[in-house]
This record gives C-alpha cells, structure tokens and sequence, in this order.
C-alpha cells in the first residue's frame, strides 16, 4: 500500500476511534482489535491498538479533542524540559507518560506471533500531538528498545495537530531526535484549521479571538506564542473551487521551512469562519479518501 492510502486509512481511523464502541468499525476495515483503553480523564486519553495481518502493519491511534475550545484545556500551553534535551508541550507530554507503559505491552501483544510489522502512530489534533510525543518517548526509554528491533519502521501520521516541540534544544542530543522525527512524522493540515497554528509566531491576534471572554486562558497563551517549532513533513489540504461548480481536492508538501512558516501564519478572519469545519475529523477522512478516490497524489514541486 503506497504512503498516502495509509495516511488516508489512518485518517480513518482517527475518525473511528472518537465512537464509543470503535472495536466493530476497526474489525470491519480487516483490523484485529488488540485493545481500546477508554479516556479516564485528560490526563488518560483514550487510544487504541491493532492489528492488520494482510497489510502487516500495527497503528496506535489516540483520540483527540472534540472542538477547538477544548484544545485550550487538553493541550495546555506549558513547555517542559525533557532529560533528552527537548522542550515539549507539558499537557500532551503528561497524557502520553500516563499511556506509555500500557500502549508498550499491547504493542508486545500484537507482536507475540513474531511477524515483523510496520508501525503506524496516528491521531487527530490533540490525538497527533501525543501521537508525535509517543514516537519521542519510544525513542528516549530504553524499555522500547527490544520492541523497536521487531519493527520495519515508524511512521507518524497527525491531523489537525497542535505543535508540541518548544523551539529550543538543551543538549546536544536533542538535534538528532529531530532529525529521526523529521523524517518520521507526517502532519497533515486543513486549509482553514486553526489548531496546527495556535502557537506559531504571529499567532497573538487569533489567540485573542479564540480566547474571548476568557482571560485566564489568553493571558496563559499569549506568552508562548513563538516559542513552539514546526517539526515533521507538512501537508496542507486545499480546497478549489465552488460547491456550484464543483470543487477539488489536493494535497502540496511543504519543503521548506520558509513555506512551513507560511502555512502555519493565521490569518484569524479568514479562519475563524471555517475553522470548527476544517478541524473536524472526519474532514480530514473524506478530503484524504477523495484525493485518493480519483488517483490524486502530493504535490511536491
């Protein structure tokens, strides 16, 4: 299966996993559900782990937040310092640590037959952003590491995801982690979706908007701004055309740190009219299906 058909199933499965009974949705696509462990507070959030056998692949999928506003209580906006040398958003990162240990048996689980497998790690929004932290965490904890020799590679796959890496390394060390993580990671971002861009450095003004009549909030926010850093491979999603005429659907890399920047600089009029449809989940399946339906490909020129 080529890389966007799998981007676009684990689209799917970042959709599915929000239901809440996923396991008969994962088992009609040819998954075997190896575990769904149910949200237990924004501390524990809900994931899910299986099996493919025909495609011999393993994806982890976490679930995200429900709406834009809630992005603001689950993501947090605190940067901590990791022993490895990384910033890294507080909240998210607490959410994976409390995950780590059980998505690491269950991935022994679904390896115990000793096949190789691919390992996919996906979610959207806040869903990507412990989906990134999870594949650090799997890098950094030596505990890992026998599972990691059983795998044929990793990918991480995120939708609608916030940032999660502060813009700073501590040590030396830091810079090869992302350096693995650039090559890894895949996000994915809706033309109108304003959550890959609440950090970013000219974020200030839509900040303001999104956290009207909430002061605590803005206050608390507005002093990262500019302190979080892009990482991974960006695809943006754009719409063309008219629901009159018709419209079509495509996906351009980004290449560039300069063309990444311009992709994640808010411009909160255009965005705010569109931003709880372009965030949504299953926007980001059907844009994926429907390039994939009609033979698309990424634009990478």
């Amino acid at each position: 299966v080529d890389e966007l058909h799998l981007d676009s199933l684990c689209a799917g499965l970042a959709n599915i996993v929000y239901e809440d009974n996923p396991g008969a949705e994962f088992e009609s696509l040819g998954f075997r559900v190896i575990q769904v462990q149910e949200q237990r507070s924004t501390l524990q959030p809900k994931w899910a782990l299986v099996k493919h056998p025909g495609l011999r692949i393993v994806v982890i999928v976490f679930r995200g937040t429900f709406s834009v506003q809630d992005a603001f209580h689950d993501a947090q906006f605190t940067l901590e310092d990791l022993a490895c040398g990384l910033e890294v958003n507080k909240g998210i990162n607490s959410a994976v640590c409390h995950s780590l240990e059980g998505v690491r048996l269950s991935l022994r689980a679904a390896l115990r037959d000793g096949e190789t497998c691919r390992l996919l790690i996906t979610g959207h929004s806040f869903g990507g952003g412990c989906a990134t932290l999870l594949r650090l965490h799997t890098l950094i904890s030596p505990s890992w590491g026998p599972l990691l020799t059983r795998l044929t590679s990793v990918d991480v796959v995120t939708f609608g995801a916030p940032l999660v890496f502060g813009s700073h390394d501590m040590v030396a060390g830091g810079g090869a982690l992302m350096e693995t993580l650039g090559r890894e990671v895949r996000c994915y971002v809706h033309q109108g979706d304003v959550v890959p861009r609440l950090l970013g450095s000219k974020s200030g003004e839509l900040l303001s908007k999104l956290a009207e009549g909430r002061s605590q909030i803005a206050a608390g926010s507005a002093q990262y701004v500019g302190r979080y850093r892009a990482v991974g491979c960006f695809r943006v999603i754009w719409t063309h055309g008219s629901t009159r005429s018709g419209q079509q659907d495509e996906i351009r890399e980004m290449r560039s740190d300069a063309e990444v920047s311009l992709l994640l600089e808010p411009a909160p009029l255009l965005y705010l009219a569109n931003t709880i449809r372009d965030h949504d989940s299953s926007c980001y399946r059907d844009k994926l299906n429907s390039v994939c339906s009609r033979g698309g490909f990424i634009h990478r020129d």
